[in-house]
């Protein structure tokens, strides 16, 4: 019996064997080890109040869809309302073929990635990326919430409206809806519905029923200027 040559990659022992289909084996674990290097030699930072923001938003969506993750994209959506319901967030908000998204949100997961998130892995990445907060980060986030009263009271505008709207699709409707309001000064839902569909030609999945839905929530929450 031939005794196979052990050998390792980052200090884990890898048998000379392994077949060719195990490369994408190998190569997860090496994402896995350089993923828990950066955990541990990033110090770890005081959470500031975006950050606060940024973590309560994911806790109470995730609770509300009763799922571990919420994807890059979704949280694109929930920050760009809670910066338009007036917190100081800084970020900056561009039209996208996906609705409103700010190139500056990387900066405060960077920040907080292996510490208070996780699955982002430093990168700039898909949108549709899925990210979990850490369970001491949400009681962190909670005990820091105490203090900002100002923001807890933006947390709960937002909750009430994105109430019932806890999908990727759902979200980014209302976002949209309240940017060409906002923005293009779209006044009317005739109007909303012909500028989402001039957006991109993959806004025609959002049949007029529920353009009209969210056009009602978001007017009846007064979120859109000067309805006609």
């Amino acid at each position: 019996m031939i005794t196979p040559k052990i050998k390792t990659i980052n200090a884990i022992p890898i048998t000379s064997f392994f077949r060719s289909a195990d490369a994408a084996i190998i190569v997860m674990m090496k994402k896995l080890i350089r993923q828990k290097k950066m955990t541990h030699t990033k110090s770890i930072p005081d959470m500031t109040p975006e950050q606060v923001v940024f973590i309560i938003l994911m806790d109470k969506y995730l609770q509300a869809r009763l799922d571990p993750f919420i994807s890059l994209l979704e949280l694109h959506r929930l920050m760009y309302f809670m910066q338009e319901a007036g917190e100081p967030l800084c970020l900056n908000y561009e039209k996208t073929p996906y609705g409103p998204c700010a190139v500056n949100l990387h900066h405060i997961l960077h920040a907080i990635e292996g510490h208070f998130v996780l699955g982002y892995a430093d990168s700039v990445s898909s949108l549709y990326k899925l990210l979990e907060a850490a369970p001491e980060a949400v009681r962190l986030a909670k005990n820091k919430l105490s203090g900002l009263r100002s923001t807890k009271t933006n947390l709960t505008r937002v909750e009430r409206l994105v109430h019932g709207f806890e999908t990727p699709d759902s979200l980014e409707l209302l976002a949209i809806l309240h940017w060409i309001n906002k923005k293009e000064c779209a006044t009317t839902l005739t109007e909303s519905i012909d500028k989402i569909y001039q957006w991109t030609e993959r806004k025609y999945k959002f049949p007029k029923g529920d353009i009209e839905i969210a056009f009602d929530v978001l007017t009846n929450f007064g979120w859109l200027s000067a309805v006609q």
